[in-house]
Protein backbone atom coordinates (compact mmCIF):
# COMPACT_ATOMS: atom_id res chain seq x y z
CA UNK A 1 0.00 0.00 0.00
CA UNK A 2 2.62 2.10 0.79
CA UNK A 3 4.65 1.67 -2.63
CA UNK A 4 1.15 2.45 -4.15
CA UNK A 5 1.02 5.63 -2.25
CA UNK A 6 4.30 6.78 -2.84
CA UNK A 7 3.53 5.83 -6.98
CA UNK A 8 0.31 8.33 -7.36
CA UNK A 9 3.02 10.80 -5.68
CA UNK A 10 5.64 10.33 -8.19
CA UNK A 11 2.11 10.53 -10.87
CA UNK A 12 1.30 13.57 -9.01
CA UNK A 13 4.98 15.22 -9.09
CA UNK A 14 5.35 14.49 -12.88
CA UNK A 15 1.70 16.54 -13.60
CA UNK A 16 3.01 19.08 -12.03
CA UNK A 17 3.04 22.42 -13.67
CA UNK A 18 6.61 23.42 -11.95
CA UNK A 19 7.91 19.77 -11.12
CA UNK A 20 11.11 18.83 -13.13
CA UNK A 21 10.94 15.87 -15.47
CA UNK A 22 11.53 12.64 -13.47
CA UNK A 23 13.71 9.90 -14.40
CA UNK A 24 13.38 6.83 -16.43
CA UNK A 25 12.80 4.41 -13.57
CA UNK A 26 9.89 6.62 -11.76
CA UNK A 27 8.18 6.82 -15.15
CA UNK A 28 8.14 3.46 -15.78
CA UNK A 29 7.03 2.52 -12.17
CA UNK A 30 4.32 5.24 -12.85
CA UNK A 31 3.29 3.02 -16.26
CA UNK A 32 3.37 -0.29 -14.00
CA UNK A 33 0.95 1.31 -11.49
CA UNK A 34 -1.43 2.45 -14.20
CA UNK A 35 -1.54 -0.90 -15.84
CA UNK A 36 -1.97 -2.45 -12.62
CA UNK A 37 -4.74 -0.16 -11.69
CA UNK A 38 -6.66 -1.20 -15.02
CA UNK A 39 -5.96 -4.62 -14.27
CA UNK A 40 -7.13 -4.38 -10.74
CA UNK A 41 -10.34 -2.41 -12.16
CA UNK A 42 -11.36 -4.95 -14.52
CA UNK A 43 -10.57 -7.91 -12.02
CA UNK A 44 -13.35 -6.04 -9.59
CA UNK A 45 -15.98 -5.63 -12.63
CA UNK A 46 -15.61 -9.16 -13.36
CA UNK A 47 -15.99 -10.07 -9.09
CA UNK A 48 -19.21 -8.05 -9.38
CA UNK A 49 -20.76 -10.06 -12.58
CA UNK A 50 -19.65 -13.07 -10.75
CA UNK A 51 -21.13 -12.65 -7.61
CA UNK A 52 -24.47 -10.66 -8.94
CA UNK A 53 -24.78 -14.11 -11.05
CA UNK A 54 -24.22 -16.39 -7.76
CA UNK A 55 -27.31 -13.91 -5.83
CA UNK A 56 -29.39 -14.77 -8.25
CA UNK A 57 -29.06 -18.18 -8.71
CA UNK A 58 -29.02 -18.24 -4.77
CA UNK A 59 -32.60 -16.43 -5.08
CA UNK A 60 -34.10 -18.40 -7.85
CA UNK A 61 -32.77 -21.60 -5.26
CA UNK A 62 -34.60 -20.26 -2.48
CA UNK A 63 -37.87 -19.78 -4.81
CA UNK A 64 -37.17 -23.36 -5.19
CA UNK A 65 -37.06 -24.44 -1.98
CA UNK A 66 -39.79 -22.36 -0.59
CA UNK A 67 -42.20 -23.78 -3.55
CA UNK A 68 -41.10 -27.11 -2.40
CA UNK A 69 -42.01 -26.71 1.20
CA UNK A 70 -44.88 -25.10 0.25
CA UNK A 71 -46.04 -28.36 -1.85
CA UNK A 72 -44.79 -30.77 0.88
CA UNK A 73 -47.12 -29.14 3.13
CA UNK A 74 -50.01 -29.89 0.78
CA UNK A 75 -49.36 -33.24 0.28
CA UNK A 76 -49.07 -33.75 4.12
CA UNK A 77 -52.04 -32.44 4.90
CA UNK A 78 -53.68 -34.23 1.80
CA UNK A 79 -52.42 -37.37 3.24
CA UNK A 80 -53.69 -36.09 7.19
CA UNK A 81 -57.01 -35.61 5.27
CA UNK A 82 -57.65 -39.01 4.12
CA UNK A 83 -57.37 -40.72 7.37
CA UNK A 84 -59.87 -38.39 9.34
CA UNK A 85 -63.05 -39.82 7.14
CA UNK A 86 -62.09 -43.26 8.40
CA UNK A 87 -61.83 -41.66 12.19
CA UNK A 88 -65.12 -40.16 11.72
CA UNK A 89 -67.03 -43.29 9.99
CA UNK A 90 -65.31 -45.48 13.27
CA UNK A 91 -66.67 -42.92 15.48
CA UNK A 92 -70.27 -43.11 14.13
CA UNK A 93 -69.94 -39.65 13.29
CA UNK A 94 -74.12 -39.04 12.54
CA UNK A 95 -73.49 -36.49 9.58
CA UNK A 96 -70.61 -39.53 8.27
CA UNK A 97 -72.69 -40.40 4.89
CA UNK A 98 -71.91 -37.24 3.61
CA UNK A 99 -68.38 -36.92 4.42
CA UNK A 100 -67.89 -40.19 2.45
CA UNK A 101 -69.69 -38.88 -0.55
CA UNK A 102 -67.53 -36.03 -0.64
CA UNK A 103 -64.19 -37.91 -0.37
CA UNK A 104 -65.22 -40.42 -3.26
CA UNK A 105 -66.25 -37.19 -4.79
CA UNK A 106 -62.76 -35.95 -4.65
CA UNK A 107 -61.40 -39.59 -5.25
CA UNK A 108 -63.38 -39.73 -8.23
CA UNK A 109 -62.13 -36.49 -9.83
CA UNK A 110 -58.63 -37.02 -9.12
CA UNK A 111 -58.91 -40.23 -10.96
CA UNK A 112 -60.59 -38.57 -14.25
CA UNK A 113 -57.88 -36.19 -14.23
CA UNK A 114 -54.88 -38.57 -14.07
CA UNK A 115 -56.94 -40.33 -17.23
CA UNK A 116 -57.09 -37.20 -19.28
CA UNK A 117 -53.77 -36.41 -18.60
CA UNK A 118 -52.57 -39.43 -19.37
CA UNK A 119 -55.27 -39.68 -22.98
CA UNK A 120 -54.16 -35.80 -23.63
CA UNK A 121 -50.76 -37.54 -23.96
CA UNK A 122 -52.00 -40.38 -26.16
CA UNK A 123 -53.07 -37.94 -28.77
CA UNK A 124 -49.48 -35.89 -29.21
CA UNK A 125 -48.39 -36.54 -32.72
CA UNK A 126 -45.73 -34.13 -32.79
CA UNK A 127 -45.48 -30.80 -34.07
CA UNK A 128 -41.97 -31.26 -35.91
CA UNK A 129 -39.88 -33.71 -37.44
CA UNK A 130 -37.38 -34.00 -34.60
CA UNK A 131 -40.56 -34.21 -32.39
CA UNK A 132 -41.89 -36.84 -33.67
CA UNK A 133 -38.44 -38.86 -33.95
CA UNK A 134 -38.59 -38.17 -30.07
CA UNK A 135 -41.75 -39.54 -29.50
CA UNK A 136 -41.01 -42.59 -31.78
CA UNK A 137 -38.25 -43.11 -29.74
CA UNK A 138 -40.76 -42.84 -26.17
CA UNK A 139 -42.77 -45.16 -27.79
CA UNK A 140 -40.66 -47.60 -28.73
CA UNK A 141 -39.52 -47.79 -25.04
CA UNK A 142 -43.53 -48.07 -23.87
CA UNK A 143 -43.78 -50.79 -26.23
CA UNK A 144 -41.13 -53.16 -24.33
CA UNK A 145 -42.64 -52.51 -21.25
CA UNK A 146 -45.68 -53.74 -22.61
CA UNK A 147 -44.01 -56.74 -24.21
CA UNK A 148 -42.57 -57.58 -20.58
CA UNK A 149 -45.82 -56.67 -18.69
CA UNK A 150 -47.43 -59.07 -21.38
CA UNK A 151 -45.31 -62.20 -20.43
CA UNK A 152 -46.06 -61.20 -16.90
CA UNK A 153 -49.96 -61.53 -16.85
CA UNK A 154 -49.76 -64.65 -18.73
CA UNK A 155 -48.11 -66.53 -16.41
CA UNK A 156 -50.12 -65.52 -13.02
CA UNK A 157 -52.77 -68.54 -12.61
CA UNK A 158 -52.98 -67.30 -9.24
CA UNK A 159 -55.31 -64.33 -10.47
CA UNK A 160 -57.21 -66.78 -13.46
CA UNK A 161 -60.62 -64.91 -12.28
CA UNK A 162 -58.91 -62.04 -13.45
CA UNK A 163 -57.30 -62.98 -16.93
CA UNK A 164 -60.39 -62.41 -18.98
CA UNK A 165 -60.94 -58.59 -18.13
CA UNK A 166 -56.70 -58.11 -17.77
CA UNK A 167 -56.28 -60.15 -21.66
CA UNK A 168 -59.11 -57.88 -22.63
CA UNK A 169 -57.83 -54.68 -21.49
CA UNK A 170 -54.37 -55.49 -22.63
CA UNK A 171 -56.16 -56.03 -26.24
CA UNK A 172 -57.20 -52.53 -26.13
CA UNK A 173 -53.89 -51.69 -24.64
CA UNK A 174 -52.48 -53.14 -27.74
CA UNK A 175 -54.89 -51.75 -30.12
CA UNK A 176 -54.11 -48.23 -29.01
CA UNK A 177 -50.18 -48.38 -29.15
CA UNK A 178 -50.40 -50.10 -32.88
CA UNK A 179 -53.14 -47.20 -33.59
CA UNK A 180 -50.71 -44.53 -32.04
CA UNK A 181 -47.55 -45.71 -33.65
CA UNK A 182 -49.31 -45.80 -36.97
CA UNK A 183 -50.26 -42.11 -36.31
CA UNK A 184 -46.93 -41.04 -35.36
CA UNK A 185 -45.62 -42.58 -38.52
CA UNK A 186 -48.00 -40.27 -40.72
CA UNK A 187 -47.34 -37.56 -38.34
CA UNK A 188 -43.59 -38.16 -39.24
CA UNK A 189 -44.03 -38.33 -43.24
CA UNK A 190 -46.25 -34.94 -43.46
CA UNK A 191 -43.65 -33.27 -41.52
CA UNK A 192 -40.83 -34.85 -43.74
CA UNK A 193 -42.76 -33.80 -46.28
CA UNK A 194 -43.03 -30.32 -44.89
CA UNK A 195 -39.27 -30.13 -44.71
CA UNK A 196 -38.60 -31.36 -47.63
CA UNK A 197 -40.70 -28.66 -49.15
CA UNK A 198 -39.36 -25.74 -47.27
CA UNK A 199 -36.09 -27.10 -48.78
CA UNK A 200 -37.13 -27.10 -52.15
CA UNK A 201 -38.61 -23.69 -52.10
CA UNK A 202 -35.56 -22.21 -50.55
CA UNK A 203 -34.22 -23.62 -53.65
CA UNK A 204 -36.49 -22.29 -56.17
CA UNK A 205 -36.41 -18.85 -54.23
CA UNK A 206 -32.66 -19.03 -54.92
CA UNK A 207 -32.43 -19.85 -58.76
CA UNK A 208 -35.43 -17.15 -58.92
CA UNK A 209 -33.18 -14.58 -57.84
CA UNK A 210 -30.10 -15.70 -59.97
CA UNK A 211 -33.05 -14.88 -63.13
CA UNK A 212 -33.53 -11.87 -61.82
CA UNK A 213 -30.38 -10.50 -62.45
CA UNK A 214 -30.26 -7.71 -64.44
CA UNK A 215 -26.53 -7.85 -65.58
CA UNK A 216 -26.45 -8.96 -69.27
CA UNK A 217 -22.69 -8.09 -70.00
CA UNK A 218 -20.50 -5.32 -71.30
CA UNK A 219 -19.23 -6.96 -73.84
CA UNK A 220 -19.02 -10.04 -75.97
CA UNK A 221 -16.95 -12.07 -74.08
CA UNK A 222 -19.52 -11.23 -70.64
CA UNK A 223 -22.05 -11.67 -72.45
CA UNK A 224 -21.30 -15.57 -73.50
CA UNK A 225 -19.93 -15.72 -69.88
CA UNK A 226 -23.32 -14.99 -68.41
CA UNK A 227 -24.89 -17.22 -71.12
CA UNK A 228 -22.88 -20.11 -70.55
CA UNK A 229 -23.34 -19.97 -66.69
CA UNK A 230 -27.52 -19.59 -67.69
CA UNK A 231 -27.60 -22.37 -69.57
CA UNK A 232 -25.73 -24.71 -66.44
CA UNK A 233 -28.30 -23.52 -64.28
CA UNK A 234 -31.17 -24.20 -66.73
CA UNK A 235 -29.71 -28.07 -66.37
CA UNK A 236 -29.47 -27.92 -63.27
CA UNK A 237 -33.22 -26.77 -63.09
CA UNK A 238 -34.05 -29.80 -65.60
CA UNK A 239 -32.58 -32.13 -63.07
CA UNK A 240 -34.45 -30.81 -60.38
CA UNK A 241 -37.46 -30.74 -61.55
CA UNK A 242 -38.02 -34.66 -61.42
CA UNK A 243 -37.41 -34.97 -57.83
CA UNK A 244 -40.05 -31.70 -57.55
CA UNK A 245 -42.10 -33.89 -59.33
CA UNK A 246 -41.93 -37.51 -56.84
CA UNK A 247 -42.48 -34.96 -53.69
CA UNK A 248 -45.84 -33.25 -55.21
CA UNK A 249 -46.74 -36.85 -56.31
CA UNK A 250 -46.05 -38.45 -52.72
CA UNK A 251 -47.89 -35.35 -51.25
CA UNK A 252 -50.92 -36.10 -53.45
CA UNK A 253 -51.25 -39.35 -52.22
CA UNK A 254 -51.04 -38.72 -48.59
CA UNK A 255 -53.49 -35.80 -49.13
CA UNK A 256 -56.28 -38.27 -51.76
CA UNK A 257 -55.54 -40.87 -48.47
CA UNK A 258 -57.15 -38.75 -46.08
CA UNK A 259 -53.91 -38.15 -43.43
CA UNK A 260 -54.14 -35.74 -40.97
CA UNK A 261 -51.98 -32.03 -42.92
CA UNK A 262 -53.88 -32.83 -46.11
CA UNK A 263 -54.81 -28.94 -45.84
CA UNK A 264 -51.25 -27.98 -45.29
CA UNK A 265 -50.32 -30.47 -47.76
CA UNK A 266 -52.51 -28.94 -50.75
CA UNK A 267 -51.54 -25.91 -49.86
CA UNK A 268 -47.79 -26.55 -50.15
CA UNK A 269 -47.82 -28.02 -53.37
CA UNK A 270 -49.67 -24.83 -54.87
CA UNK A 271 -47.35 -22.78 -53.11
CA UNK A 272 -44.40 -24.86 -55.08
CA UNK A 273 -46.17 -24.83 -57.99
CA UNK A 274 -46.38 -21.18 -58.54
CA UNK A 275 -42.74 -20.81 -57.52
CA UNK A 276 -41.98 -23.00 -60.49
CA UNK A 277 -44.52 -21.47 -62.87
CA UNK A 278 -42.68 -18.56 -62.26
CA UNK A 279 -39.10 -19.44 -61.93
CA UNK A 280 -39.93 -20.89 -65.60
CA UNK A 281 -41.51 -17.58 -66.67
CA UNK A 282 -37.81 -15.61 -65.46
CA UNK A 283 -35.72 -18.18 -66.97
CA UNK A 284 -37.14 -18.07 -70.29
CA UNK A 285 -37.15 -14.36 -70.26
CA UNK A 286 -33.38 -13.81 -68.90
CA UNK A 287 -32.05 -16.37 -71.75
CA UNK A 288 -34.07 -14.12 -74.20
CA UNK A 289 -32.57 -11.04 -73.29
CA UNK A 290 -29.23 -12.58 -72.50
CA UNK A 291 -29.36 -14.10 -76.34
CA UNK A 292 -30.75 -10.29 -77.20
CA UNK A 293 -27.59 -8.97 -75.69
CA UNK A 294 -25.19 -11.36 -77.45
CA UNK A 295 -26.19 -10.60 -81.04
CA UNK A 296 -25.85 -6.98 -80.11
CA UNK A 297 -22.20 -7.35 -78.80
CA UNK A 298 -21.95 -9.08 -81.98
CA UNK A 299 -22.99 -6.57 -84.09
CA UNK A 300 -20.98 -4.40 -82.02
CA UNK A 301 -18.00 -6.27 -82.53
CA UNK A 302 -19.10 -6.02 -86.89
CA UNK A 303 -19.24 -2.43 -86.94
CA UNK A 304 -16.00 -1.89 -85.47
CA UNK A 305 -14.72 -4.21 -87.81
CA UNK A 306 -16.34 -2.78 -90.62
CA UNK A 307 -15.55 1.12 -89.51
CA UNK A 308 -11.82 -0.14 -89.24
CA UNK A 309 -12.33 -1.96 -93.00
CA UNK A 310 -13.89 1.37 -94.45
CA UNK A 311 -11.15 3.51 -92.84
CA UNK A 312 -8.17 1.61 -94.60
CA UNK A 313 -10.20 1.94 -97.70
CA UNK A 314 -10.15 5.54 -97.79
CA UNK A 315 -7.03 5.65 -96.73
CA UNK A 316 -5.96 4.17 -99.66
CA UNK A 317 -8.03 6.26 -101.76
CA UNK A 318 -6.67 9.42 -100.63
CA UNK A 319 -3.48 8.81 -101.02
CA UNK A 320 -1.49 10.24 -103.75
CA UNK A 321 1.06 9.08 -105.74
CA UNK A 322 4.88 10.99 -105.67
CA UNK A 323 5.82 9.60 -109.13
CA UNK A 324 5.47 6.58 -111.31
CA UNK A 325 6.00 3.68 -109.23
CA UNK A 326 3.70 4.86 -106.72
CA UNK A 327 1.14 5.42 -109.01
CA UNK A 328 0.98 2.37 -110.57
CA UNK A 329 0.66 0.46 -107.01
CA UNK A 330 -2.00 3.00 -105.91
CA UNK A 331 -3.43 1.62 -109.23
CA UNK A 332 -3.08 -1.59 -108.73
CA UNK A 333 -4.50 -1.37 -104.73
CA UNK A 334 -7.65 0.83 -106.02
CA UNK A 335 -8.44 -2.27 -108.71
CA UNK A 336 -8.35 -4.50 -105.44
CA UNK A 337 -9.97 -2.12 -103.51
CA UNK A 338 -12.82 -1.95 -106.10
CA UNK A 339 -13.08 -5.97 -105.76
CA UNK A 340 -13.48 -5.96 -101.76
CA UNK A 341 -15.93 -3.54 -102.10
CA UNK A 342 -18.35 -5.43 -104.39
CA UNK A 343 -17.54 -8.85 -101.65
CA UNK A 344 -18.14 -6.18 -98.69
CA UNK A 345 -21.36 -5.36 -100.01
CA UNK A 346 -23.05 -8.75 -98.48
CA UNK A 347 -21.27 -7.86 -95.09
CA UNK A 348 -22.75 -4.54 -95.32
CA UNK A 349 -26.55 -5.66 -95.69
CA UNK A 350 -26.05 -8.81 -92.97
CA UNK A 351 -25.13 -5.76 -90.68
CA UNK A 352 -28.02 -4.12 -91.85
CA UNK A 353 -29.62 -7.41 -91.07
CA UNK A 354 -28.66 -8.51 -87.52
CA UNK A 355 -29.38 -4.09 -86.96
CA UNK A 356 -32.68 -4.84 -87.69
CA UNK A 357 -33.58 -8.15 -85.96
CA UNK A 358 -32.14 -6.14 -82.03
CA UNK A 359 -34.68 -5.59 -79.85
CA UNK A 360 -36.04 -1.84 -79.34
CA UNK A 361 -33.74 -1.22 -76.06
CA UNK A 362 -31.09 -2.33 -77.96
CA UNK A 363 -31.77 -0.07 -81.11
CA UNK A 364 -31.98 2.63 -79.07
Amino acid sequence: MANLTNAFQVRDEKLAPCSAAGSRRELGLLARVDEAWHRLEGAEHVRDIALHEELMRQRRLEQLANRFDRKADMREAWLKGKSEPTELQAESYHDVARVLERKDSVLRLTSSKTLHSKTSQWRNYGRHLLSVDDLLEKHALFEATIGVLGGRTATRDEIAERVAIVREAFGQLEQRRDERRYRLIDSRQLWLFAWEMDESEQWLREIDQLMSCPDIGRDLPSAQLLLGKHRSVEDEVSARRESLQLQIERGELMADAGRPGSNLILDRIDRLNALWDQLVDRAAARKARLLQALDFHRFLCDCDEADAWLVEALRLCENTAADLQSLLDSDRKLRDLHADIAAYRTELDTLHSLAAGLSQIDRD
